[in-house]
């Protein structure tokens, strides 16, 4: 047994909190297969077959550019919108490449 279930244990013999209140809040656990390409959830204690997609691939892409392309407009605020896609275009470019 885990040290974190032994020390959950402990706690409801102490009276820390009650069984039954942390069963109903029941906190998500997040899993990621691939190394972080798609994130999935689900409840703790349940069927890992339950788990629900989170985030996949194209959406943490469309992050990453959109986070991007707001750094360099923060940083260009002069740059016309066409100059600062094709600069996160880029900068997407050879994040992928060093990394």
């Amino acid at each position: 047994m885990s040290d974190s279930i032994k020390k959950y244990f402990e706690l409801v013999e102490e009276g820390a909190f009650e069984k039954e209140s942390i069963l109903e809040e029941r906190p998500y656990i997040y899993e990621s297969p691939d190394g972080g390409k798609t994130v999935y959830r689900r409840l703790i204690g349940d069927n890992p077959t339950k788990r629900k997609l989170v985030v996949n691939e194209s959406e943490i892409y469309t992050l990453e550019w959109l986070e991007t392309y707001a750094n360099l407009a923060r940083q260009y605020r002069d740059a016309p919108p066409t100059l600062l896609k094709e600069m996160t275009n880029d900068e997407i470019s050879v994040k992928k490449v060093c990394d």
